[in-house]
């Protein structure tokens, strides 16, 4: 891909944060979040906004992306928000193609977002925080266990499902993990290398794996301390 998204001076962004609209009305409520986000309000900061629809299941994301797009809401971040609309639905993996159309700088991030999820005010920022030790950033993750002969998927020790949020004072790596991704746009370029095998392949699987085979990243997930919720984030089935 040649990037072709550029902001309004023509200096590329620091992250490309890429909106999934699927069949979940919750674009609305994803712009409140990022609104109020530390990171993108820094003086300076330069953020991409792509708002991905991915099919034609809700009918009224351009007009909600249209009441968002006055860059002086966001200052003393410089954003810039971009609609793109795919008429055909890409699947799991059309998201991760997004990025690579914004001009981010070297050494520049990437976050992909599942349409389900709740975060507070740091939690890009403390997503950015583990991409910087050099693992991918995810949502909730997996462990890979062996069962005799086989193997099958686990939470491990850190539990995860609808009816609890535990919180956690140190980030915890996984084999794999996905809902909320962020990452260097450099490894998401090396990542469509590989491309997977079919489009059934799980997305979140696919990622983890090519990463730790080909360059050596793991997947965590970042902190969410009792003390700081700001850092935290949930689905939004367990709100």
């Amino acid at each position: 891909f040649k990037p072709t998204i550029q902001g309004s001076s023509g200096e590329p962004f620091d992250v490309a944060i890429v909106l999934t609209v699927w069949r979940r009305d919750t674009l609305g409520r994803y712009l409140q979040m990022l609104f109020g986000q530390t990171y993108i309000r820094q003086p300076g900061t330069r953020t991409n906004i792509i708002v991905f629809q991915n099919g034609n299941h809700i009918g009224h994301a351009e007009a909600t992306v249209a009441r968002w797009s006055n860059r002086t809401l966001w200052a003393p971040g410089l954003v810039t928000i971009t609609f793109i609309r795919s008429s055909i639905a890409t699947g799991y993996f059309g998201r991760f193609l997004v990025p690579l159309v914004s001009r981010i700088r070297e050494g520049g991030y990437f976050v992909v977002c599942d349409d389900d999820v709740v975060f507070g005010s740091r939690y890009i920022e403390n997503m950015l925080r583990v991409v910087d030790s050099g693992f991918l950033a995810v949502r909730v993750g997996r462990f890979v266990q062996k069962s005799g002969s086989r193997y099958k998927e686990g939470y491990g020790t850190v539990t995860w499902d609808h009816t609890c949020f535990p919180s956690f004072p140190t980030d915890v790596v996984y084999d794999f993990g996905g809902q909320l991704w962020a990452g260097k746009v450099q490894w998401l370029r090396e990542l469509w290398k590989f491309p997977p095998p079919t489009l059934l392949t799980a997305e979140d699987f696919w990622i983890s794996a090519v990463l730790r085979m080909k360059l050596g990243v793991g997947t965590a997930r970042p902190r969410c301390s009792a003390s700081d919720i700001q850092e935290c984030a949930c689905s939004m089935q367990e709100t």
